[in-house]
């Protein structure tokens, strides 16, 4: 299987990023359709609001919200059905998963990747 990458919108589409999915439950601010250059857009498989929101406001801790993400996908069938999606073209072409968040480590690209890659 190829690689899964993951970028920030902002920083746009180059050579090496074959399939681009927008990872985000919201559009990224001030970039267009054209500009994204995304070839799907995930938002079901998002963190939800509340959680989101939970994580932000400081209400759970990054491993909390991790924990509880990362066995919400687990136990999506949304997720299951599109990680099987995911890696029918992961045979064939890179995935970069894209964000318009900042990057940080404990970030949900990073969750999602995670569930991607595991068996």
């Amino acid at each position: 299987m190829k690689e899964i990458k993951i970028k920030r919108v902002y920083d746009g589409k180059e050579y090496g990023d074959g399939y681009r999915v927008l990872v985000d439950r919201l559009w990224p601010r001030g970039v267009s359709k054209e500009d994204a250059a995304i070839d799907e857009w995930a938002k079901d498989i998002t963190p939800k609001d509340q959680l989101r929101k939970d994580v932000h406001s400081e209400r759970i801790t990054w491993e909390e919200f991790k924990n509880i993400y990362s066995e919400d996908l687990k136990g999506s069938s949304t997720f299951k059905d599109w990680k099987n999606h995911i890696n029918k073209i992961r045979k064939r072409r890179y995935i970069t998963l894209v964000t318009g968040a900042k990057l940080h480590d404990n970030g949900h690209p990073y969750i999602i990747k995670e569930a991607l890659e595991e068996n």
